[in-house]
């Protein structure tokens, strides 16, 4: 069937296959299966499979690089690039300093995210527009366009053209709904004391569940949380019904903190500009995650990074420290006044440090400076009294003395 018209169905079936092989722990059967559906959509044709497509060579490129095959990921990756019309990535050139550290060639995180099928939109809302005041590829926000729709007695009704309706219409605009401001302040989700109270301020229609607009506006809005993490929630727990209920989000009240990602898998988490309510002293981690690009583009006073696998974390500029340990297949954007890794393997960093970068028992880890953009990380970098032309990223000071 995979050479007939049925083969986009043997194409999924093969990608689910693959997905459970990964969770089982069966990476070359995991590899095996998603080469199979490559084949099968490469000979079909790549324009009408293109997001299956994607998706078949992000996860490839995942698992052939947790096999350790770096030159077949780079295959992977490179055919992907050509997909997407995206910058392939960039090989790794001199050796540093010491013998199991590389210095790379700096690589927008923005290509990174378009070569895995990430638009400005799906991180930012669907109000990102390009902005002359940033450079290109770069997304500013802008409000989305207001939508109206006339209904009579819940179905949709037209108007003809000069009809007394459609006068009254222009004439009496509906104001489009207030959006929440941003938060200013700590989280509601830090040791809340009143649950019942908090669910009810994020219900705005009453209803009694959270429904999928409620959680856009509350987390979205006034929290700074990314669309693609309040659309896995609500998927996750509204259950059978419209949405999640009082039970529901008490019992994972874990998934919506602010400050601190823990235990998740294949996800896409963003913190925008402002999500930390303009506090100064905010501590953040990501830890035990899988598979996952995390967009930190709020300024901390210190980062944590723990037990990561094959994640994409980018991180804005950090006051005091940042520590990654014990991480494996990972790339990092950071900015940090000092930066330190312990037990990582196979790692690349994108690096604006203050002091020299110190790394303890760890290897084949590359480094490069930070190149990475978003709205608001200039004025981000003023605020912390970051001088972009002082960076120390290739200064490496090795503790184990290779």
């Amino acid at each position: 069937r995979e050479h007939g018209e049925d083969h986009q169905e043997v194409a999924v079936a093969l990608l689910s296959l693959a997905k459970e092989q990964r969770e089982a722990g069966a990476r070359d059967a995991q590899k095996d299966s998603l080469e199979k559906a490559w084949r099968i959509l490469d000979r079909a044709g790549e324009t009408k499979d293109k997001p299956l497509l994607v998706e078949t060579l992000t996860e490839l490129a995942d698992v052939l690089r947790a096999l350790g095959d770096s030159a077949a990921a780079n295959v992977a990756l490179q055919r992907l690039g050509s997909v997407r019309q995206a910058p392939s990535p960039l090989e790794p050139v001199s050796p540093g300093s010491a013998s199991h550290v590389s210095l790379v060639s700096p690589s927008p995180i923005a290509d990174k995210l378009t070569a895995l099928g990430l638009s400005p939109s799906e991180l930012f809302g669907p109000g990102v527009a390009s902005s002359p005041g940033l450079s290109q590829g770069s997304p500013a926000l802008s409000p989305p366009p207001a939508q109206r729709t006339t209904t009579t007695a819940g179905a949709p009704v037209s108007t003809t053209a000069g009809s007394p309706d459609e006068k009254k219409e222009k004439e009496e605009p509906e104001a489009p709904p207030q959006k929440l401001q941003r938060l200013v302040g700590k989280s509601p989700f830090l040791r809340p004391k009143d649950l019942p109270g908090l669910f009810n301020q994020i219900d705005a229609d009453g209803d009694g569940v959270l429904g999928a607009e409620d959680l856009r506006s509350f987390l979205g809005d006034y929290l700074g949380y990314g669309l693609a993490e309040i659309a896995g929630y609500h998927k996750a727990h509204k259950g059978d019904g419209p949405g999640v209920t009082l039970e529901a989000m008490k019992a994972n009240m874990e998934e919506l903190d602010a400050y601190c990602i823990r235990d998740r898998m294949h996800r896409l988490i963003v913190r925008k500009p402002g999500a930390f309510g303009g506090l100064q002293g905010v501590d953040a981690h990501v830890e035990d995650c899988v598979g996952c690009t995390v967009l930190i583009c709020d300024r901390t006073a210190e980062f944590f990074a723990d037990g990561l696998v094959n994640c994409r974390v980018l991180v804005g500029p950090c006051s005091s420290s940042t520590f990654v340990r014990n991480c494996d297949g990972c790339t990092f954007w950071v900015a940090t006044k000092q930066f330190r890794t312990r037990e990582c393997t196979n790692c690349t960093f994108y690096l604006h440090c203050h002091t020299e970068p110190i790394i303890e028992l760890s290897s084949d880890i590359s480094l490069a400076p930070y190149a990475a953009e978003y709205p608001g990380l200039a004025a981000q970098f003023e605020a912390a009294k970051f001088d972009p032309e002082r960076n120390f990223w290739s200064a490496i000071y090795d503790f184990t003395g290779r």
